[in-house]
Formats: C-alpha cells, sequence, structure tokens
C-alpha cells in the first residue's frame, strides 16, 4: 500500500500544491491511487481541478522511486534556513 501521498498532505505540501496551481502553476502528481488516498484525490479536484493526478504504479515509473528522497532533500533544505 503506497502512502506518499498521505505523507505529503501531513506536511502540508499539498495545500501549497493547490495554491501553486490556483497561481496558475501546472501541478502533475504521478502516485499509486488508493481508497487511502480518496479523500485527498478529492481534497485536491475540488480546490485546484487543473492539477493532474495520474495513476502510477511504483514498476511503470522507475523515477518515481526517487521521488520520496527528493522530497525529504527539499524539506531538509527548507529547515536549514
Amino acid at each position: 500500500m503506497n502512502k506518499a501521498l498521505v505523507r505529503i498532505d501531513k506536511l502540508r505540501i499539498i495545500d501549497s500544491l493547490i495554491k501553486a496551481s490556483q497561481n496558475g502553476a501546472t501541478v502533475k502528481i504521478i502516485c499509486p491511487l488508493s481508497k487511502q488516498n480518496s479523500q485527498i484525490q478529492k481534497k485536491m479536484t475540488d480546490n485546484a481541478p487543473d492539477i493532474s493526478i495520474l495513476n502510477g504504479i511504483k514498476n511503470r515509473f522507475p523515477h518515481a522511486e526517487k521521488s520520496e528522497w527528493f522530497i525529504r532533500k527539499l524539506i531538509g533544505d527548507r529547515s536549514s534556513n
């Protein structure tokens, strides 16, 4: 079960992505879609319908394996400022 979307929602990154999309940014998310993250998907589509949420399977998107590392690095870089 993939919890990536749940994790980034807890970190309030979803709220930032929604705001960015509302301000004209192109936002695309690739992650496995499940019942566990369906409320987060609904939150995004209700507040920012231009966000693209693509159902991704880990084996089909090998570059997505590094996304958790990237998020940790991004958060780490922000917290050090």
